[in-house]
This record gives structure tokens, C-alpha cells and sequence, in this order.
């Protein structure tokens, strides 16, 4: 998966991004939608199909995303930590019954006290981690019976990084942005042209 970073407004850009392709605007949401359109745009060129629906967006993550404030950050923090914390256990026991028959009624218990400390964030917080929420939540049968903990990690990883960067940072706490579909190619013979976003996307 790739991760495309979003100016919001006139906020510095960490130094680490500035050399870097992002995205630059007022709403996460509009990038979003300009972004799913121009990619179904490219792949329908291309000779692929996808169901990209940019209107599947919530209300909720179309209001304004604020920063935590300067007096809660460490605190944040610290849950932040501890979540991440509660994920290895997570993780940990769903090698084990994945491997070794562990009984999945600890996995449940783990998956409980991970939800626990995301209880202990804020609403707008705790939506910036929905891969994080969904391990406290999914179920062995349709969930972890058929995947591996390899397979998930790094992403869940990476979104409690972002957000704890985002949080340490003063910075608004956004959600990934993630687009997720079956691609089929179909028999035109059309040449592939290259990708084209308007100017909200720059190389700096």
C-alpha cells in the first residue's frame, strides 16, 4: 500500500515529506474524492475496471479535523502507546492459535483489553484508527481464521505511528486515506496514458 501524505491548509510540512509527492488542501475529504476520480479515469483508459465510489464518505469524515490539544498531547500519547502495546498482545495470540491451537477465547480477551485503552480517546482520535479498532472487534471466523497476523501488522502499525506523530506534532488528526478495490483488465487495445491529478498534488 502506498501512503500519499496531505498539506492541510498552511501547516509545515514535516522535513522528512518535503521532498516528497503529497497532496495539498483544505479537506481531506475533496483530495479524496478528486483522487478516486482520477483514478478510475486512469484505469478506464487503461483497459481495467474499478468501483470507486468517492460518495461513500461519511458525513463524519468529512468535518473539520482538529489538533489535540497542547495540554492533552502527552497524555494522548501515552494511550497511544498502550495501544499499540495491546495490539502485540493481539497479535501474539493470534499466532498462537493460528499455530498452536490457542484457545481463541484469549484472543477475545486480548481483543477486549486493546478496546478498553481506544475507549480512553477521544471520538475524533479514535476514528483516525479504524484498522486498529476493527482488530479489537473482528471475530475468528470471518476475520482471523483467514488471514495472518503478517498480513495486517505492518498497516495497523503504520496508522498508530501516523497518528501518534500527527498527535506529538500539534497537527490535525487525520485518518490514512486507503482505496481498496478488484482490479480486472479488459481486451482494449488502448495505450496507457500516465496518471493526471490536478495542481492539489505537487513534486516538491
Amino acid at each position: 500500500m502506498t501512503v500519499l501524505p496531505i498539506r492541510l491548509a498552511e501547516v509545515e510540512m514535516p522535513s522528512f515529506l518535503t521532498d516528497v509527492l503529497y497532496a495539498e488542501g483544505d479537506n481531506p475529504t475533496t483530495i479524496a474524492e478528486e483522487l478516486a476520480h482520477a483514478i478510475d479515469a486512469h484505469l478506464q483508459r487503461s483497459g481495467l475496471t474499478v468501483a470507486v465510489d468517492a460518495g461513500r464518505i461519511s458525513p463524519e469524515s468529512a468535518a473539520p479535523h482538529e489538533a489535540v490539544p497542547e495540554s492533552e498531547r502527552r497524555d494522548v500519547g501515552k494511550v497511544l502507546d498502550l495501544a499499540a502495546d495491546r495490539v502485540d498482545e493481539v497479535l501474539i495470540q493470534w499466532d498462537r492459535c493460528r499455530a498452536a491451537g490457542g484457545a481463541t477465547d484469549d484472543l477475545v480477551a486480548e481483543q477486549r483489553r486493546l478496546r478498553t485503552v481506544l475507549e480512553r480517546l477521544a471520538v475524533d482520535v479514535q476514528r483516525a484508527v479504524p484498522m486498529t479498532t476493527h482488530l479489537s472487534v473482528a471475530t475468528w471466523q470471518d476475520y482471523f481464521r483467514v488471514r495472518r497476523s503478517t498480513e495486517v501488522e505492518p498497516d495497523v502499525r503504520e496508522e498508530l505511528r501516523a497518528v501518534r506523530a500527527q498527535v506529538a506534532r500539534g497537527l490535525p488528526v487525520v485518518a490514512r486515506w486507503r482505496i481498496v478495490a478488484s482490479l480486472t483488465r479488459s481486451h482494449r487495445a488502448d495505450a496507457t496514458p500516465p496518471l493526471s491529478l490536478d495542481n492539489r498534488t505537487r513534486q516538491q
